[in-house]
């Protein structure tokens, strides 16, 4: 069942709601609230942040803190602020980067697709969708909040908070379509002299609303710069010495047994729920916020959930799979006695036939040819499923193309590493978060903005101390960024302007 989350940037509140296998649940943007604080904060450095972060910033420098952006940006198409012109696309691309990233946080994945509540009276929806492909949200779709009021009206309960009416009524609208027009005229029984029957309508089923927590923290990161060097061979001999104990010491705290995969960012809730007889459900998000549905003739059951989540480390690691990504290469069957470290520097025809055991015959082959966005004259991409793996060769007089050419990148996209099993040591790979990769490496770790004025972040870690590390791309610089993809190596630029 396709999972939808529709997201609703209000005048004073934005608000998400998730509909997931024929439930609908609000999710807590404002820690104990539904909705979180539409409020942007830009300081002198030109760093921007939404919701609370931007209220604390704000009560210290209440020079850059933008109210009601909405408003403003319906009135005009750029803002100035902070010394600053900002265009609406960037702003709102602020604000849906931090209610997208938050909602993949307290869910713990991605939905299939993402609707997007357009305010009623605010910017069009040509720069909607540039700032949903600023924040990297994937498939989104839009309606207008008119729309939405109508589809809530018609399908929704009648006692809802006006508020949520734009974000349930979306997903309400995403499942049954526009409301029914008017009826139109008919002769009924009594124009024909008869009374008129007394009927009972069945009230509709009101849907769930609960609250699920928030789990963002912000951090402010330093910049990176992207980085080409060569490895000497006695350089990748050490670092190779240094996997090879981080992999004795996986063995040790797994028992070379494999584990339950864990929940990337994890928390922990607690919820009671008491049965009593009334005319009416009433659920309370997290003892704040009150949804009370269509009142019943009938017995129902009243439940209040509250959730507690913490931003704790998990004791249980998943496992590894088949492919671990390392600085200096790819090591396969990390967990078995017969690994085997692919490393950087290795030939062509090596590293082919060892992934041709260890895969089978590859999805795609470019073969070799020159590449603009490369530092090599040549270079030959290979790759196995969600597995890129680029050999270059440096010296193109020496004969045919690929003699002397060596394995000088890899890199990884594809479904997060709950699913692949392709992670680091320290077990972090796609769908991994910022904070996680903080908390996994926090004397080696660094991001900054990939592209000047974009909103996606352009990390580095390092967990052999070498000058080289493992790269990635996520999201958003805040701890709430999900990792996109992850390579090593620096044959090849990553980051296209």
């Amino acid at each position: 069942m396709t999972t939808t989350l529709a997201i609703h940037l209000g005048p004073s509140l934005a608000h998400a709601a998730i509909d997931k296998n024929g439930r609908i649940d609000l999710i807590a943007l404002g820690g104990d609230q539904a909705g979180m604080p539409m409020v942007l904060h830009v300081d002198a450095e030109g760093a921007v942040v939404a919701g609370r972060s931007a209220l604390e910033r704000g009560a210290k420098d209440p020079q850059g803190l933008l109210e009601d952006p909405i408003g403003v940006l319906a009135d005009s198409q750029t803002v100035e602020i902070a010394g600053r012109t900002m265009t609406g696309e960037v702003l709102l691309a602020h604000l849906l980067t931090q209610v997208h990233a938050q909602s993949i946080q307290v869910l713990d994945g991605a939905p299939d697709e993402t609707l997007v509540v357009l305010t009623a009276g605010g910017p069009d929806q040509s720069i909607y969708a540039a700032a949903t492909q600023r924040a990297l949200m994937g498939k989104v779709e839009f309606v207008n909040e008119t729309r939405a009021w109508s589809a809530m009206a018609t399908h929704g309960p009648s006692n809802a908070d006006s508020e949520l009416s734009g974000v349930l009524g979306g997903l309400f609208w995403k499942r049954h379509g526009d409301a029914p027009a008017a009826p139109k005229g008919r002769v009924t029984r009594e124009d024909l002299g008869h009374e008129a029957p007394t009927t009972t309508r069945v009230p509709q089923p009101p849907p769930s609303v609960i609250s699920v927590g928030s789990r963002s923290v912000f951090e402010e990161a330093a910049p990176v710069s992207l980085r080409r060097k060569r490895r000497s061979p006695w350089v990748i001999l050490a670092l190779l010495a240094v996997i090879g104990l981080g992999v004795v010491a996986a063995l040790a705290a797994t028992g070379g047994q494999e584990k339950a995969p864990m929940v990337i960012t994890p928390a922990t809730s607690t919820s009671t729920t008491t049965s009593t007889t009334t005319t009416s459900t009433t659920t309370t998000l997290a003892s704040t916020t009150t949804f009370t549905p269509v009142e019943e003739t009938t017995t129902s059951t009243s439940t209040t959930t509250s959730t507690t989540t913490t931003l704790a480390p998990t004791t249980t690691l998943p496992p590894l799979g088949q492919v671990t990504m390392t600085p200096v290469g790819l090591l396969l069957d990390a967990l078995e006695s017969d690994r085997n470290m692919v490393a950087f520097g290795n030939p062509v025809d090596d590293v082919l036939l060892t992934f041709q055991e260890a895969f089978g015959a590859p999805d795609s082959d470019t073969g070799w040819q020159e590449n603009s966005t490369c530092f090599a004259p040549m270079v030959r991409t290979v790759t196995y499923g969600d597995k890129e793996i680029v050999f270059a060769d440096q010296d193109i007089d020496d004969g045919e193309p690929g003699i002397g050419a060596t394995f000088e990148q890899w890199y990884i996209s594809g479904p997060w590493a709950v699913e692949s099993s392709i992670w680091t040591l320290s077990r972090i790979g796609i769908g991994s978060t910022v904070a996680d990769i903080r908390m996994a490496y926090p004397g080696n770790f660094s991001i900054g903005l990939a592209i000047d004025g974009d909103l996606s972040g352009f990390f580095t870690f390092d967990s052999t101390g070498s000058d080289d590390g493992v790269y990635g791309l996520s999201n958003t610089t805040e701890d709430t960024g999900i990792v996109l993809d992850m390579w090593a190596g620096n044959v090849c630029s990553r980051i296209l302007s």
